[in-house]
């Protein structure tokens, strides 16, 4: 009967249900965040009771009974795997692939089998189940373990302590992120609802939340305004090819701008909401203690990543959390590394030999492309995206590191910095816009189509200097020039290689982004928070 009412609601305004329902969550967090944000920290079980009412009433009522019952079901399973059986590692294990099969039950139905029905598609709060759940198992299980073999990071999330079921149930659904993000650590959902520090003196966050908001209206403005004269899908057609070049590749580029903004907007909305609530505060600047900063949850930042001059730091300022679960619980699960020195993992790793562990990283490396495209679904034009890009970013990687110095100082031509930097930004943008292309059309056909009307430039280009550097000797004469000019080689990690190694370490090196993940700022202050205070 609820359904009917909101679907009544969402017709009247000719909008899809979807939308609608995207809407009506995303909008009403902010008043119920201001409201959650006035109960004391000294009462963290209404904060968790109020999330869990909250979300039900609206599962219920905008979304789906029955996926309620399933992500609770799901995740009452995860909690009694973890309980039981926390110490083995076969349990965050079975929490990833059980919560991985239970998403791909439901990407089959809407992808593949059933594509048409005209039923909405709810995946979304699906996926953020899976990375909270599996986020959550590994680190139950890293508590089980002593620091030395630990990694930093690992460390600050560790859970040394079981939460109660309406604790855990609490972070599971957690109003201001259940449904498109973000997805917080459990130990930062404890330490926030627990009024432990940072939280413990939050900043008014009016204006910051304030901001936030503005920047997630602006962008779904721009994606309604636009998103239908610059669709993908108007670069299929038989009209487009007869375009002149110039225009397919500005078209593309557009197109692919267009549909950012639409992920820019859901993500700024939520975390507008996640500030109100006091969620999103991250603490003072390392750099300047006067600045606090509102980004704990950030997803994206725009400007960062729109400004990006290579496609390793365009990766790491898009969809922040999700890379972050890719780094913590795929990536450095398969290609483990251990800040302490003293650890014995550590140890057996520096006594690793490069071959070895260069297989490891790329076998890590692949596993966690794959797991991305898996996370998204089986649309093919997610998988020629995220095989794309690896390709990209090894080439980027390769790129950067043969030309960079070249135009730093002490070269003489340092002076053509700022022409370095342009070519590069180009190049990112280019590069980006062109292997996401097949990302909204979905098909073989139809992302096959969409690069052939710029004539796989891309593929050639990136094929093209991987031949040149990895073949042919192209960092070699880097070098040499290098050597003319002044250049700086020396100052430059892994640069006294050449041919089929060199390519190697550049895919070592674009690995980096799943090593390092957040921005350094944003990390220094959460190592900070770490050593204020540690989860017993």
């Amino acid at each position: 009967m609820a359904f009917e009412v909101v679907q009544g609601w969402a017709d009247s305004l000719s909008m899809p249900i979807q939308n609608f329902t995207i809407a009506v969550i995303l909008f009403s967090a902010y008043p119920l965040a201001y409201i959650y944000s006035y109960i004391p920290s000294t009462l963290p079980t209404a904060k968790h009771l109020f999330s869990i009412l909250l979300t039900i009433t609206l599962c219920l009522t905008l979304v789906d009974p029955w996926l309620y019952v399933q992500l609770l079901s799901a995740c009452l399973v995860a909690y009694t795997v973890v309980s039981i059986s926390r110490e083995s590692v076969w349990a965050p294990v079975s929490v990833f692939l059980g919560m991985m099969a239970f998403l791909s039950v439901h990407h089959l139905e809407n992808q593949i089998f059933n594509p048409d029905s005209g039923v909405a598609d709810n995946t979304a709060p699906i996926m953020m189940m899976v990375i909270k759940m599996s986020t959550f198992a590994w680190a139950a299980h890293d508590g089980t373990k002593k620091d030395t073999l630990l990694s930093r990071e690992q460390q600050r999330t560790a859970i040394r302590t079981m939460p109660n079921l309406i604790e855990f149930l609490g972070y599971a659904f957690f109003f201001g992120g259940w449904f498109v993000g973000p997805a917080n650590d459990f130990i930062e959902y404890r330490r926030f609802t627990r009024g432990e520090p940072p939280f413990d003196k939050i900043p008014p966050r009016g204006l910051p939340a304030f901001k936030t908001l503005l920047v997630g209206l602006f962008t779904i403005g721009i994606y309604m305004k636009f998103s239908e004269p610059l669709s993908h899908y108007g670069a299929i057609t038989p009209e487009f090819m007869k375009q002149p070049f110039w225009f397919r590749l500005l078209y593309i580029n557009l197109a692919g701008n267009v549909v950012r903004c639409k992920y820019y907007g859901a993500w700024k909305l939520a975390e507008g909401a996640c500030i109100i609530s006091g969620i999103g505060y991250l603490g003072p600047c390392p750099r300047n203690p006067t600045k606090m900063l509102f980004s704990r949850v950030q997803n994206a930042d725009p400007l960062r990543l729109e400004l990006a001059q290579s496609p390793r730091e365009y990766i790491g300022a898009w969809n922040q959390q999700t890379g972050k679960w890719l780094r913590e619980c795929v990536y450095l699960r398969l290609a483990p590394q251990h800040t302490p020195a003293k650890s014995t993992d550590n140890a057996r790793s520096k006594h690793q030999k490069p071959k070895e562990k260069g297989k490891a990283i790329a076998l890590a490396n692949v596993g966690t492309y794959f797991t991305s495209a898996f996370w998204h679904g089986f649309r093919p034009g997610y998988y020629f995206t995220f095989l794309s890009g690896a390709m990209v970013t090894i080439t980027g990687q390769l790129l950067r590191r043969n030309l960079r110095p070249l135009v730093t100082q002490p070269s003489r031509l340092a002076t053509y910095k700022p022409l370095y930097d342009f070519v590069g930004w180009l190049g990112t943008q280019i590069s980006i816009n062109y292997i996401c292309a097949p990302f909204p059309v979905y098909t073989i056909p139809n992302g096959i189509q969409v690069w052939k009307s710029v004539y796989f430039m891309v593929h050639i280009w990136n094929v093209a200097a991987l031949v040149a550097f990895g073949i042919l000797g192209g960092g070699k004469l880097c070098r040499r020039i290098g050597e003319l000019v002044g250049a700086d080689y020396h100052g430059h990690k892994h640069l006294g290689t050449v041919g089929k190694v060199e390519v190697e370490k550049s895919v070592r090196d674009s690995a980096d982004v799943f090593v390092t993940g957040e921005d350094e700022e944003v990390k220094d202050v959460k190592d900070h928070d770490n050593d204020l205070k540690k989860d017993n």
